[in-house]
């Protein structure tokens, strides 16, 4: 029981972790910003932050694509399986939604760790 707790507890607190993380930064992304680019590129500020912006609008724009993406996924499978027949079609549309944000190597490692 405990080996099974610990199993599930540890990915739980990781992702925990991570999104407090995330969270902070995201208070002080500006201040965070800025120290990046005195600390990269003390010399050329104007090319670092060009950089970096550039870089926040590529990150942004893949992003946005995957999360648009993501319910006509679900929809198209929970279509699929409805006209088939499937059972539970509902539940494994939502399911290939979800899990499309969940990167692989996560999912590599949840199912390493059984």
């Amino acid at each position: 029981m405990q080996e099974t707790l610990s199993a599930i507890l540890s990915p739980l607190g990781t992702a925990a972790l991570v999104l407090l993380l995330v969270i902070f930064m995201l208070l002080k992304r500006e201040d965070l910003r800025g120290r990046l680019i005195r600390l990269v590129g003390q010399g050329r500020i104007s090319t670092t932050t060009r950089a970096m912006e550039d870089a926040g609008r590529r990150v942004s724009r893949y992003l946005s694509r995957n999360f648009s993406s993501t319910p006509v996924t679900g929809s198209v499978l929970l279509l699929g399986l409805h006209l088939i027949e499937f059972a539970n079609a509902a539940l494994w549309g939502v399911l290939a939604a979800v899990l499309r944000f969940i990167p692989t190597s996560v999912r590599g490692l949840a199912l390493s760790c059984r």
